[in-house]
């Protein structure tokens, strides 16, 4: 039934058709096999280089990181409970922060503070963390009116 129909198509026919044929299975080659390939690769190349930028930026601070994570583990066991609440009330002082409530708990302290400034409460944070090198273990920040918040901090 084709061959008769391929039969009875004038030669310009003949040749639209395998064209046409030729167009169709081009599309469908680069549509749904080459390009999702290209994609596939690309996406892969980014991320390869993502990994591989993180891997260069924790070699080239290693020195830095361990430091960091010796101080933390060294000042951990010399700073006792008291001392860092004192840290912990003498941050909040300078910078005009009012603590509602210091609860502690074992090795850690848990801090509550009402209707704070959330910049002012953030450099509180880093402070403790990165000068005094205490350790957040959880954080839980409500927002309220007006750039204000209510937070509680579980520090060690």
């Amino acid at each position: 039934m084709i061959k008769a129909y391929w039969a009875r198509l004038s030669p310009q026919e003949k040749n639209a058709l395998i064209f046409l044929g030729v167009f169709i299975v081009l599309y469908v080659l680069i549509d749904y096999i080459i390009i999702p390939s290209f994609n596939t690769v690309d996406t892969a190349n980014k991320e390869w280089q993502y990994w591989q930028e993180n891997a260069n930026y924790i070699l080239q601070h290693k020195q830095q990181l361990v430091k960091i994570s010796q101080q933390q583990q060294s000042t951990e066991h010399l700073v006792s409970l008291p001392q860092k609440r004192q840290r912990i009330i003498k941050r909040a002082e300078a910078l005009k922060l009012t603590i509602q409530r210091v609860e502690p708990s074992e090795e850690q302290l848990t801090v509550w503070f009402n209707h704070v400034p959330f910049n002012t409460s953030i450099k509180w944070l880093q402070q403790l963390t990165q000068q005094d090198m205490l350790v957040v273990k959880s954080l839980s920040v409500d927002r309220q009116k007006s750039g204000k918040v209510n937070i509680r901090v579980v520090l060690y």
